[in-house]
């Protein structure tokens, strides 16, 4: 049985399991880099019975899987893989299966993002390795408002570590209730008021752009609960943190 194991960019799947127990007949192949396009996803993998894909990385559409007659057997990382087409598989006889995955690494990805910019850490290390010193007041959370898109499993987590650094946090989503908000003890808003009250937070510090560090968390808050956001709203606030050196270009 031949077995893909798709996107290890970091060169680490053959170490997050053992993969001894298969059979000793299981030839296994890893694949570090992505297809540059469909023919080469074909190509790479038109002999493997199967192929263990990186969730929303290589794509399986009806087209590709019907041009992969030996696969078996689909497995992703995550229990949810948009990029698979379900219907497709199944009328091929695929089985298509997820593994369990953990609730916690994006929630504290968001919150270094925001600490990394609250504390401005990119321009205080490159100060730091250049040989200097601190450059600017770091932003206090305490008192501030934080605005996220719904209070599932990361956006509670998410809730909650605002609510540890003395945060007001607000929240809304088309499935968000009263009841959830009142569990939490966060304010439940329109979609309006959260984006409105999200964006304009006070700040005591003069030279700090105010709006755009909490738009920019917003923005954080709203990609770790997964919602719907349009891509050009992140680069919008890139360039424009950009332009007021709350970030840099490289």
């Amino acid at each position: 049985m031949k077995i893909a194991i798709l996107d290890d960019y970091l060169d680490v799947a053959l170490g997050l399991t053992d993969w001894q127990q298969l059979e000793s007949d299981a030839d296994i192949q890893v694949f570090h880099k992505p297809f540059s396009d469909a023919k080469e996803t074909v190509s790479a993998l038109r002999e493997f019975g199967v192929i263990v894909a990186m969730r929303e990385r290589t794509g399986f559409p009806a087209e590709i899987l019907a041009q992969l007659p030996e696969l078996q057997l689909l497995v992703t990382t995550g229990m949810r893989n948009l990029s698979i087409d379900m219907n497709a598989a199944k009328a091929q006889g695929i089985t298509v299966c997820g593994t369990g995955m953990l609730g916690y690494p994006t929630a504290e990805l968001t919150w270094a993002l925001i600490l990394a910019l609250a504390r401005n850490l990119t321009h205080e290390s490159q100060s730091m390795q250049e040989g200097g010193w601190h450059r600017s007041l770091g932003l206090g959370l305490k008192g501030k408002t934080l605005g996220l898109y719904g209070l599932g499993k990361l956006g509670s987590q998410v809730a909650k570590v605002g609510q540890a650094f003395g945060m007001h946090v607000i929240a809304w989503s088309t499935n968000l209730t009263q009841d959830r908000c009142n569990e939490l003890d966060v304010e439940y808003v329109s979609k309006e008021e959260l984006d409105q009250r999200s964006k304009e937070w006070s700040m005591p510090e003069p030279n700090y752009k105010s709006g755009a560090l909490a738009k920019y968390a917003f923005l954080v808050g709203s990609a770790a609960e997964g919602a719907t956001t349009d891509p050009s709203n992140f680069l919008k606030m890139t360039e424009y943190l950009q332009k007021n050196e709350l970030i840099r270009k490289d």
